[in-house]
């Protein structure tokens, strides 16, 4: 049978490819069309990815359009607003922008709406700052002597409204926050701008004109490798698939890409239909077959145990130490001093008999399942070595018996000190923020610097532990999968985490495929239980708008209208420069789309940067059946799908 589905296969395909058209990258007239610039406004020589004016579409990404060429200004739109484009810069992939009624009111806007920019394809640069405008009855909180109030059109109704401006470092001078006027919106300016504003050069509304900078991410990568082929970059309109258009077949660095468009013979069209009617039935038995086979052999994966002992020969012995079960006895002094326990088995505190090193042991629970968790951790951490992953020394693995030996955390886990429920010894905003980043570097390392991609499922407080040093280990990786660092996504039985860390994509599917970027997720759900936004959420409970949104939806409109999230008067400036870093960035990590989420080493940039080049991320209202599941796993305390003990 087998053989006859193979030369079944094998016939319909070469048939089928026989006669389709020679080239799968697009011929000359698309090449040729993509190959030419074009001028709009003052700029000129422009290309790929944006379009416009006599450029198709198919030769530009989409969301690049730009119109208004014919006169003296190249415009761009990004969410309903109207920007002008004032210059592009294909080195860096950056665009400086304006915004249309700045630009053409001298610094008015038409309506009081903050700037929005399509978070997919533009990013906001470091050489941004954030302004704060007052309007109408605010200007009295302006009262300074480079800063004046001026008045601005408005419409609808047709009035003027008195308009002052304020950097971040005047109004910390004023004591001025944006929730003492809710006449405001914010306007990121260059950061040379902002320069010379806090250092009194003396103000002029024209500021708004000059612009901002933003970052454009258009299959950058992609393209390079078609121009370095001699291609033309462009689109597929259907699929909105990135397209190579070449002229020459043997040089396209994309055979497998889905034409823009074919041109088929008669004589062509003639045979490929009479294949395609012979090549159904054909395709029919392929199905039938196929998925009889895979049923058998998902039958047959589901009943059949892991190889331990094949593992370990293979993998999973090479600089780890193994135990009898009777070591384990003396090295714990018989499991006489018990560290914790969770849904996997109970973690032991003890001694190397050798060399007097305190380790931590955790034995296993003796379940049928427990072997693919053993294999997992053993798998995942039996070759890393980071400072900020926790270190594995050896294993047992004798009859039913199954553990693991770690090295000793003198202070546990980072869920004893949050909130201040560890009376010894209670964390300060700059350890809070230390270990915030110890623990972005170690996802990093986990992410990238293995030569497998380890992704964890399971980050939370209880599986981060402090060393001597209260430098934070991950840890626990019985949830974890080991993946090509090539893919991007991966396939997951079922859900796995911990209840209110769990990445929405990865039980409800709608949002997205699984990949490291759900561990991102996870890290900013932990960011923010360590600041307290949560406990902070909770305590507010009793309003009625709490009990219908997604926590962190619930702080991102805080943050809009300006409301502080704790008691910022018991905290210094550089406290609360730290809270507010914090909250932005763990903002940014829990987006319910994948794809707007950073990456950990982006996560890491952010964390050791300046606070003022960050922006508040937006946060999307939720449909009602998705916002359900969130919140009930985000309002959730700490209970696992698949728990594991600390260490």
């Amino acid at each position: 049978m087998d053989v006859l589905v193979s030369s079944s296969f094998a016939i319909f395909f070469l048939a089928l490819f026989t006669h389709l058209p020679t080239s799968l990258c697009r011929l000359s007239r698309e090449f040729k069309t993509c190959s030419q610039t074009f001028n709009c406004g003052n700029i000129t020589n422009i290309s790929y990815p944006f379009y416009g004016l006599n450029r198709p579409s198919y030769c530009g990404h989409p969301g690049f359009e730009l119109f208004g060429c014919n006169q003296t200004d190249a415009l761009m739109t990004m969410k309903s607003q109207t920007f002008m484009v004032m210059s592009i810069n294909y080195t860096s992939s950056t665009i400086k922008v304006a915004r249309r009624d700045f630009k053409q009111k001298f610094g008015c806007p038409d309506h009081l709406n903050n700037i929005t920019i399509d978070s997919a394809i533009f990013q906001y640069t470091a050489l941004n700052a954030n302004l704060t405008l007052f309007y109408g009855n605010c200007s009295s909180l302006c009262n300074l002597t480079t800063f004046q109030a001026f008045p601005c059109p408005m419409s609808p109704p047709q009035r003027n409204l008195s308009v002052c401006w304020l950097t971040k470092n005047a109004m910390l001078k004023s004591n001025i926050t944006e929730a003492s006027c809710p006449n405001h919106i914010f306007l990121p300016i260059h950061i040379s701008d902002n320069l010379m504003l806090d250092q009194g050069g003396g103000y002029n509304p024209l500021v708004a004109s000059n612009g901002f900078e933003l970052g454009w991410s258009a299959n950058n990568r992609l393209c390079q490798a078609c121009l370095r082929s001699g291609g033309q970059c462009g689109h597929e309109p259907h699929s909105k698939k990135f397209f190579c258009f070449c002229t020459d077949e043997s040089k396209c660095p994309f055979p497998g890409s889905i034409p823009y468009k074919v041109f088929l013979t008669k004589s062509k069209i003639t045979l490929l239909a009479s294949f395609s009617v012979i090549g159904v039935g054909i395709l029919l038995v392929l199905v039938i077959c196929v998925r009889r086979r895979w049923l058998a052999k998902e039958k047959s994966r589901k009943k059949k145990k892991p190889d331990v002992e094949a593992f370990l020969r293979n993998h999973g012995t090479v600089g780890l130490q193994r135990h009898t079960y009777s070591d384990l006895k003396k090295i714990t002094n018989s499991f006489r001093d018990k560290l914790g326990e969770g849904g996997y088995g109970a973690v032991y505190k003890g001694k190397l008999q050798n060399t007097g090193h305190l380790v931590a042991v955790k034995i296993l629970k003796k379940t049928e399942g427990n072997a693919e968790e053993f294999i997992n951790e053993v798998a995942s951490i039996g070759k890393t070595n980071h400072v900020n992953v926790v270190t594995l020394l050896g294993f047992c693995y004798e009859g039913r018996n199954r553990a693991l030996v770690y090295d000793f955390m003198p202070y546990g886990s980072l869920e004893k000190y949050l909130y201040g429920r560890n009376n010894h010894h209670l964390l300060s905003w700059e350890e809070l923020f230390q270990i915030a980043v110890g623990i972005a570097r170690g996802l990093e390392y986990l992410h990238r610097g293995c030569n497998t991609r380890i992704l964890h499922f399971d980050i939370k407080p209880h599986n981060i532990l402090l060393d001597a040093n209260f430098c934070p280990k991950i840890s626990d990786f019985g949830l974890a999968k080991l993946c090509p660092r090539k893919e991007s996504l991966i396939s997951i039985s079922e859900a796995r985490g911990t209840v209110g860390y769990i990445a929405p994509e990865v039980f409800l599917r709608s949002f997205g495929g699984v990949s490291y970027k759900s561990d991102v997720y996870s890290y900013g759900m932990l960011v923010l239980e360590m600041v307290g936004c949560r406990r902070k959420a909770d305590i507010e409970g009793d309003d009625q708008s709490r009990t219908e949104k997604y926590f962190p939806q619930w702080i991102y409109e805080k943050l809009e209208v300006g409301e502080t999230l704790d008691d910022q008067e018991m905290l210094s400036a550089d406290e609360r420069d730290i809270q507010k870093k914090m909250i932005l960035v763990s903002l940014w990590c829990v987006k319910t789309n994948p794809s707007s989420r950073p990456e950990m080493s982006q996560v890491v940039d952010m964390l050791e940067g300046a606070v003022e080049s960050l922006q508040v991320p937006r946060i999307a209202s939720l449909t009602p059946s998705s916002l359900g599941s969130l919140r009930s796993q985000s309002q959730t305390p700490a209970d696992s799908l698949s728990t594991t003990p600390t260490l």
